[in-house]
């Protein structure tokens, strides 16, 4: 070094030195440098490794002044990150890790280290003070500095950018179209949600350079459907969208949003970082979207239910600027659990007022649940229906307005879900629709004892824990002594009518073995680009497979006639010739 810099570097001096037991005076010295030092002397959290740590910075602290500053650069493997926070905070010193974009663009793009961000960490010495908190400080988006209150805070932030390098670094080396796509979620500096979610997906075959790459923004209130929310869907808009990858960005619930422009520039540097292999760092990525704008989401109500958690009320602008009012649950935030389409009426103090449109089934399976309600009641006749889980009450409401033969019980064990439907979603309980805050297995099981009968029995209730495959019915309604008693419930002529919602074939398989165990005639309807399958489940033995399809056909077709005479629907609700070509005779 004095032979390659002596000349040009005069005064600066080399000296081969032990940094464990270094002969310099204390304090001699205001900064100190530290670069890969520390990451070579702990290549693992052993003993002995950790006793060569305190030695090392024991010495730093030594020859350090007050108000002098230990700067290292290291790659911060979990181990390393946490020894520092150990000694040093421990020590009162100021902290503050920073991410060195100069280094990582310097540094090679294949081998060991590459795609790991580089960091820098700032120790500022001071004396230590009695009952004085440590200063932490973060800076890992561009030059925003952050002040946290924990170790914890600091180990995290500084994980969640070294796995989103790791997701970049791949996306830069290949397609990733073997492994179906890649998501990640991108957050404000200081900020625990998320402001984007983007998933990146291409195309199922490589060009060797030039890829064309764009990304999709998708408006405020449409992340939920099939297109946006599922990987099928999000696959076919690639394919429509004509290019070889595709950021799908969606935007969160919580967030202001000004407009698709500032939208774009605000995601711009973090859409590039996503780009393929072979694209140029200055080409100007395309934004595309549906709309000129990013949509429009207003929250209504929050609330919070013992049964569901935190849940809100939301308004959502959808195609043609249409407004629907939606239900969801803050801990599965990408399912609607109840939607109604509003109405615009005029009022005489001029303002719209905004109605629920008591027409409108916002979900399709409600659609075929309700031609299962018109088979099991015939035109003319009293019959009486029991709904289990009542959501915001749309299906309820909408067969309370359909047959007026029809007498529903809806059950549901969450009487803030009541207190919604009644307040938001216009359901009005009247001699023709009770609602009953019950457990709904509690209310089969003492409906079968008293002996009452339905001429139809509803089951859409979701599972609170859909984590093992199937997310409706929960597992209890599914056992073979409540599906007796529902049985005893519907007796030999009525039906049994279940939305199925379920991801595992095994326990998809468990329970049609289990309803073929209690009922003598079962068939199905698989909703197309849905999970949803309605299980029409009846005790009467239907001899002939044609006549069952034609029961239901007309029950279908009654539907849609009802649908229009009492102007809940303009068009045909039920597409009967899918209905009857997609039905499934089981048993």
């Amino acid at each position: 070094m004095q032979d390659a810099h002596g000349k040009d570097r005069p005064n600066m001096v080399y000296q081969q030195m032990d940094a464990l037991n270094m002969t310099f005076s204390d304090c001699q010295f205001s900064v100190v440098l530290d670069k890969g030092t520390l990451d070579a002397l702990m290549p693992d959290d052993s003993e002995d490794v950790r006793r060569k740590t305190d030695k090392f910075f024991n010495e730093i602290d030594r020859v350090l002044r007050v108000g002098g500053r230990y700067i290292c650069i290291s790659l911060l493997q979990e181990h390393i990150l946490a020894t520092l926070l150990e000694f040093f905070p421990t020590a009162g010193w100021m902290f503050r890790v920073c991410r060195c974009i100069e280094a990582e663009q310097k540094s090679p793009q294949s081998g060991d280290g590459a795609g790991l961000p580089v960091f820098i960490i700032v120790c500022t010495k001071f004396r230590k003070l009695p009952s004085v908190q440590p200063v932490l400080e973060v800076c890992l988006a561009g030059e925003h500095i952050q002040r946290v209150a924990s170790s914890a805070e600091v180990m995290s932030s500084v994980k969640s950018l070294q796995q989103s390098s790791m997701v970049c670094a791949k996306l830069k080396r290949g397609s990733v179209a073997g492994c179906g796509e890649i998501f990640l979620d991108l957050f404000h500096p200081g900020e625990t949600t998320p402001r984007y979610t983007v998933h990146v997906l291409d195309q199922p075959y490589a060009r060797e350079s030039g890829r064309r790459f764009a990304a999709f923004i998708v408006p405020q209130g449409r992340e939920t459907e099939w297109l946006f929310a599922t990987p099928e869907g999000r696959s076919t808009l690639l394919k429509s969208a004509g290019f070889d990858r595709l950021a799908v960005v969606t935007l969160h619930r919580d967030q202001i949003y000004k407009g698709l422009d500032a939208v774009q520039e605000e995601l711009t540097d973090s859409i590039l970082h996503l780009a393929p292999p072979g694209l140029d760092q200055n080409t100007q990525i395309p934004f595309l979207s549906v709309g000129s704008d990013v949509g429009r989401r207003e929250i209504c109500y929050r609330g919070h239910s013992q049964i569901s958690g935190d849940f809100i009320v939301e308004e959502v602008e959808g195609d043609g600027r249409q407004l629907f009012r939606r239900l969801i649950f803050l801990n599965n935030q990408g399912v609607i659990q109840s939607e109604a389409r509003l109405k615009l009426l005029k009022s005489r103090k001029g303002k719209p007022k905004k109605v629920v449109d008591t027409g409108y089934l916002a979900c399709e399976h409600h659609t075929y649940m309700t031609v299962g309600v018109a088979l099991a009641a015939p035109d003319g006749i009293e019959c009486n229906v029991a709904v289990i889980g009542l959501g915001g009450g749309g299906l309820c409401t909408f067969l309370q307005h359909c047959f007026q033969k029809v007498r529903i019980t809806a059950v549901d064990i969450d009487p803030a879900m009541l207190e919604v439907a009644t307040e938001y979603f216009n359901l009005v309980q009247d001699e023709r629709l009770d609602v009953y805050i019950r457990d709904g297995v509690q209310f089969i099981q003492q409906a079968a004892e008293k002996g009452t009968s339905f001429h139809a029995v509803l089951f859409d209730v979701d599972s609170k824990t859909p984590g093992d495959g199937m997310s409706c019915p929960p597992p209890q309604f599914l056992v073979p002594t409540l599906l007796q008693d529902v049985k005893k419930c519907v007796g030999d002529k009525g039906l049994f009518i279940l939305n199925l919602v379920c991801r595992s074939s095994k326990l998809r398989e468990e329970a049609i073995k289990n309803l073929k165990a209690i009922f003598k005639s079962i068939s199905s309807y698989k909703l197309e680009q849905e999970v949803n399958e309605i299980i029409f489940c009846t005790d009467d033995d239907i001899e002939e497979t044609q006549t069952w399809r034609s029961s239901l056909e007309a029950a279908a077709r009654r539907v849609n006639a009802l649908a229009k005479k009492r102007k809940l629907h303009t068009g045909e609700l039920v597409d009967v010739t899918n209905l009857i070509s997609c039905l499934k005779i089981t048993a």
